[in-house]
């Protein structure tokens, strides 16, 4: 697969298209397995955008291009009670435009609002082109790879992420419970791959409720190290499986069942 950077690709198309993603590799990192995988990248496995998703897309909508916002989603109005013959109609008049109630689109207007405040967020975002997709071969696997950047300038990304707490410490737990840096390993290592020399890597993480705090964070050498780690193993599970044609998951074994020191009242 030749090296592509291409800017202004509708979501659609890039999830359609090929390459692994850091989205796919989280199907194959402990505790999952690669039948989790396989079962995710061909379909099986249903995808259902929930409302957290949908708001979390809309979210990144409102920080990076607001002026979009408008068109993005129906507005509910607070008297209409979309269980009735009046709601039905109006909503099958949307074309499946999404809906929000006004507490919801409140909510992303604080988010957007207070990250256009924030100085250091908006001097990573100032200049910087959106919802870049990125496709590259994995070296040294051959495996065609693809990410999709919420926004890089020159030699930096920014990753956007809402969360409901924003302070270093619950961040950096749900930062490494779902694996933020193996995708930022991801999107770093295909930057290089497609001539981008990444000197910087930042999350803007945004809280979901007032006050909406935001705060910027730049991975340590040591998050840096676990990330690439992650995804260069996640990356060779995936070669190894496709050119076995195996894809297993916990074993056909009969394996003993330890559990956890608070389930055991701390009795060994």
């Amino acid at each position: 697969m030749p090296a592509q950077i291409i800017k202004d690709m509708d979501a659609d198309v890039y999830r359609a298209a090929e390459g692994v993603s850091a989205s796919d590799l989280k199907h194959i990192c402990p505790p999952k397995t690669p039948a989790h995988y396989l079962a995710n990248v061909v379909g099986r496995v249903e995808r259902v955008q929930t409302k957290a998703m949908l708001i979390g897309t809309l979210a990144h909508l409102a920080v990076l291009e607001p002026e979009k916002m408008d068109a993005a989603f129906a507005l509910k109005p607070a008297d209409m009670d979309l269980r009735t013959k009046e709601g039905k109609e109006w909503r099958a008049s949307l074309g499946g435009l999404p809906i929000l109630d006004q507490g919801e689109s409140d909510m992303l207007n604080g988010i957007r609002d207070a990250v256009a405040d924030h100085e250091t967020a908006q001097a990573l975002l100032k200049g910087a082109d959106y919802e870049v997709s990125l496709f590259a071969e994995h070296e040294p696997t051959g495996l065609p790879i693809k990410g999709r950047l919420d926004a890089i300038g020159g030699s930096v990304i920014a990753d956007v992420k809402t969360c409901e707490d924003a302070s270093p410490g619950a961040f950096a737990a749900s930062a490494a419970r779902l694996l933020y840096d193996m995708s930022a390993a991801h999107y770093c290592a295909l930057a290089n791959e497609c001539g981008i020399g990444v000197d910087q890597f930042f999350w803007i993480a945004v809280e979901k409720a007032a006050p909406f705090a935001v705060a910027v964070y730049e991975p340590s050498d040591a998050v840096r190290e676990r990330g690439f780690r992650l995804a260069e193993e996640a990356l060779a599970t995936v070669k190894r499986c496709c050119d076995s044609q195996e894809w297993p998951a916990y074993g056909q074994g009969a394996a003993v069942l330890h559990y956890p020191q608070w389930a055991l009242g701390g009795v060994a």
